[in-house]
């Protein structure tokens, strides 16, 4: 499945930074909430950020996993709770109704022969098969409730709306997202697995052992295809949910994430198409154990810690109050040049090293001691740009990963757009490398960064290493040293020419370099 998805606007992110640093108060005290509005806004593309037509969706679907004894409750009780979605009286319903935020519920898969009055008529299938006996779906099916996702976001965009919040109803899927977390991570279904609506220790035990058995049974893994993943072990809910999240990035809308079930859907979207959890904003961190592992892989903060559990959209409709008042702040705060008092400054306060050398100068193992040298284990981010190719290079990066891991970093794999990131702020990030990042750009994009002059293309890399920079505590950048000759071909020619441009640009804004050439 290719999808062609947006860039998020980074002039646009920077305007709003701007803007909160004229707001009379300290500078960045609002958080995460100053990072949210950038987000939004860089998504939307204008500074002008307005969320005040916004709508939560949920996507209702059922499970023939159920049949396995992974759920205290039945199919029935999907039907149930969808009607009462469709009257607006449901949890979420009632919660959305306080701020103004329109409650949609879609049936994408209900296994009743009709829709609930009220429910948007979606249905791929009447639920999806027991996975542990036969694939959830088919690749047609699944491809069509991740295409309704899609076009559904699209259709919300042109409605009007500003931001979706993204909800579910399905019973068993707490046991789908768990299944597709494993796979996708590839971690044990134990270390990802939940009580869900309150399964006993057998239950519990139960639910373990089928969704090992079938992530086994189907041969899954973090380099299997997304699609496939999701189509195995996955539903119709979370399929809908991920074309969600990839409409917000193909037309340009932010979508936030609720709980496990929408979080594994962002998960399996961004593997879809890297880029779309530039769209994305965390709610909550939920009580199921997969939560933190989603959202620290997809380098997305939550802001609410409320052990939530109820789903449905819930915790993802109780950001947009919390956002309306900081929006206030944004749009009407008492400015520095209203007072008599002076605007804060930013100071340069941040390091930055850069370490420059030959493939074989040892460059990188003296970039991670200064890391390791210079900071706490808590505080460590590695910033990978490479991309992997074929399964041997993809069981590398894991390797290399999992070592970092016992170093105390946090690795975020980010191939492009490295200023877009979130939750670097106070860290120390180990930035790997230019020479990826730049052959990213010239060689893995559309033709809008390829038909750049070199110029416009490295100085487009050093403002997104500058604006990494700016937000963390201590930035070590590795790069390679290139000799220009007429000896290589005209592509290759360019690539070091665009390299020489970046590392003298990047290498005028360290305070430190390390040369080993």
């Amino acid at each position: 499945m290719k999808i062609t998805i947006r860039r998020t606007d980074r002039n646009t992110a920077n305007r709003i930074r701007e803007n909160w640093d004229q707001v009379a108060k300290p500078l960045e005290s609002l958080g995460w909430f100053e990072d949210a509005v950038a987000c939004i806004g860089a998504a939307s593309g204008t500074a002008d950020v307005d969320i005040a037509k916004r709508c939560v969706v949920m996507m209702c679907a059922d499970n023939g996993i159920v049949k396995e004894g992974v759920s205290q409750s039945g199919q029935d009780v999907t039907y149930e709770v969808a009607s009462w979605m469709g009257k607006g009286v449901s949890s979420v319903c009632r919660m959305a109704a306080v701020h103004g935020t329109d409650a949609i519920p879609v049936d994408i898969g209900i296994n009743s022969a009709d829709t609930p009055e009220g429910v948007l008529p979606r249905k791929v299938r009447k639920g999806t098969r027991n996975f542990l006996r036969e694939p959830a779906m088919t690749y047609d099916e699944c491809l069509q409730a991740v295409n309704t996702g899609i076009e559904l976001a699209g259709s919300l965009k042109a409605e009007g709306y500003k931001i979706i919040a993204t909800g579910e109803m399905g019973i068993g899927n707490t046991t789908t997202s768990s299944a597709m977390v494993s796979a996708m991570l590839g971690l044990p279904a134990a270390e990802v697995t939940g009580r869900g609506a309150g399964l006993d220790d057998r239950g519990l035990a139960r639910k373990i052992s089928v969704i090992d058995e079938a992530v086994n049974k189907y041969g899954l893994s973090p380099s299997s295809d997304p699609l496939e993943v999701l189509r195995c072990v996955g539903g119709l809910d979370i399929a809908g949910l991920t074309g969600l999240f990839l409409g917000g990035a193909v037309h340009g809308i932010p979508v936030v994430i609720d709980g496990c079930i929408s979080a594994a859907a962002a998960l399996a979207a961004e593997k879809i198409a890297l880029g779309t959890k530039e769209f994305m904003l965390a709610s909550h961190l939920g009580k199921e154990p997969c939560m933190k592992l989603i959202l620290d892989e997809l380098g997305l903060e939550p802001v609410i810690h409320g052990r939530l559990a109820l789903g449905e959209g819930t915790g993802a409709v109780m950001v947009f109050p919390l956002l309306d008042m900081a929006l206030a702040l944004y749009r009407k705060g008492l400015a520095f040049s209203e007072t008599a008092v002076e605007q804060y400054v930013r100071y340069d306060e941040h390091r930055m090293t850069v370490v420059i050398g030959t493939p074989s100068s040892g460059k990188s193992e003296r970039a991670e001691q200064i890391v390791l040298d210079n900071s706490d284990p808590d505080d460590r981010i590695y910033l990978a740009t490479m991309v992997p190719y074929g399964e041997e290079g993809k069981q590398r990066v894991a390797r290399h990963r999992r070592m970092r891991e016992g170093k105390g970093f946090v690795t975020i794999e980010k191939p492009r757009d490295i200023g877009e990131i979130r939750g670097t702020e106070g860290k120390t990030v180990l930035l790997e490398c230019l020479s990826n990042l730049a052959a990213n750009e010239l060689f893995e994009t559309d033709a809008a960064c390829r038909d750049m002059r070199e110029a416009e293309v490295a100085a487009h890399i050093a403002e997104e290493v500058r604006a990494v920079r700016n937000k963390a505590g201590r930035l070590v950048v590795v790069t390679n040293e290139f000799e220009e000759s007429d000896d290589y071909d005209d592509e290759t020619g360019i690539y070091i020419s665009v390299m020489n441009r970046i590392n003298d640009l990047v290498m005028d804004m360290a305070d430190d370099v390390v040369d080993l050439r």
